[in-house]
């Protein structure tokens, strides 16, 4: 499309043309598979804080019943010497 000139005599600017519906097309696909990405990787991070809390839970629960067995052999041999 040529330009016209207007009443001063310089060229009017044009508007820039619109993109071809594929690249509109394939934009949008391009942003549903970074957004899908991106909820793996929440997914991801969701189920690494998940493991992480039941095997601190694991830990601390095998902490503590062998703090309990250790403490409750220690009271029977001490009682066993004291009667």
């Amino acid at each position: 499309m040529k330009r016209l000139p207007n009443s001063a005599g310089v060229a009017s600017p044009q508007p820039p043309p619109e993109p071809p519906p594929q690249a509109t097309a394939g934009a949008a696909a391009g942003a549903a598979a970074a957004a899908a990405a991106a909820a793996a990787a929440a997914a991801a991070a969701a189920a690494a804080a998940a493991a992480t809390a039941a095997a601190t839970a694991a830990a601390t629960a095998g902490a503590t019943a062998a703090a309990t067995a250790a403490a409750t052999a220690a009271a029977t041999a001490a009682t066993k010497y004291t009667t």
